[in-house]
Formats: structure tokens, sequence, C-alpha cells
């Protein structure tokens, strides 16, 4: 995925690399499954069929990449988010778990359906991306935002509105640290404060 991280104060990350002290991190936002073909050519722009080269399934979106960033750094990181309680769901779960992630707060909505990718790759790397966003309910007041006090520093994407609204504002409230979200492709910027 391409996107622009900005994880709170830059010396909080040098902390967490060299082990200074230990570092937890609460990433929110979209987790997606991405399928993808590769191919030796893409889509001409009628109907036709491509034998594919190879097929993976990967993890996507910016915060849940940012959160593996962050666990392959040595920092604990909580991934909170939402998706339905199908097979994406499922392998999504099972994905962040095997990166030591903390899934507690990554909810399978049980009449949710989940963000899926299809992307098709070429051999110069061109790619094709249909994007199903998701279906699960927008609001946040599930969260458990006293996680917040224990937390050294916050990151969201742009993804979930309401869930990165509502993790700043009680950030803000406990003053505890600075807030970043993450800038989106192909603009990389920090919107926040913390960048300035």
């Amino acid at each position: 995925m391409n996107s622009a991280t900005n994880i709170g104060d830059l010396s909080a990350l040098a902390d967490v690399a060299s082990k200074a002290r230990p570092a937890h991190v609460i990433c929110l936002g979209l987790s997606a499954l991405d399928q993808v073909w590769r191919v030796d050519r893409l889509f001409a722009g009628h109907s036709e069929k491509i034998k594919a080269t190879g097929y993976g399934t990967l993890g996507g979106g910016m915060a849940a990449n940012a959160s593996v960033a962050v666990a392959k750094l040595g920092a604990s990181v909580a991934f909170w988010g939402r998706a339905g309680n199908d097979a994406a769901g499922q392998e999504m779960r099972s994905a962040f778990m095997a990166e030591g992630i903390d899934v507690e707060n990554f909810r399978l909505f049980p009449d949710g359906r989940s963000s899926v990718s299809g992307i098709i790759v070429d051999s110069s790397g061109e790619r094709q991306i249909v994007n199903f966003r998701g279906l699960f309910p927008e609001a946040a007041d599930w969260l458990p935002l006293e996680a917040i006090a224990r937390a050294s520093s916050v990151l969201a994407d742009p993804r979930w509105v309401e869930g990165a609204a509502t993790l700043f504002r009680e950030a803000r409230a406990r003053a505890a640290f600075r807030r970043c979200s993450m800038a989106t492709w192909p603009t990389p910027r920090c919107s926040s404060a913390c960048c300035r």
C-alpha cells in the first residue's frame, strides 16, 4: 500500500528501535484482504480472459499495515478496526495474531462484510484494483477508550472517520501524547499538529 506513516514523536520511534523503553501503540482504521493476481499484461479495456502467473492473499489497509510495521519494530501494538465475521475477516484476524498484534478490538460484525480488494499486477508492476470497502456500522461507541491511558501513541487512518475522531478526541482529553493521522496517497503529508 502507498501511504505515509507518522507515528507520534519521532523520538518515540527511536526508543522503540533501541528498546530504551517499552512502547504500546494503538492503530485504528481499515483492514482489507488483498487478493493479488500476477499477470503478464493488464486488461486492454474490453471483455477478455487473462491467465495469471501467480496468486496470493495479503493484508492491506493503511492502519493495518502500520500495525504490522510497529510490531516488527518491537513495540506492542493493538489494532482497532472493523470487518465482517466472514472468511476474509477471520483470515485477517489470524494474520494479525500471527504478527503478535492484539486483536481484542478488531471487531468482526456478524452481519458485516469485510473489505476485500482484487489487485491485478503486470510484469512491470502496473496494477488495476477493484475494492469493496466493506459493510459494517460507523459507530465507535464500543471502543475501550480507557485503554488509551496505557498507550505510548495512537495512529489512525482516514477510512473510519468516526473511530479516528473518537480516538483522537480521547487522546487529546488525556493529553498523554501527541496525535497523528496518516496521510493518504498520493499526497504524503501529516495532517496533525504533531508533524509541524
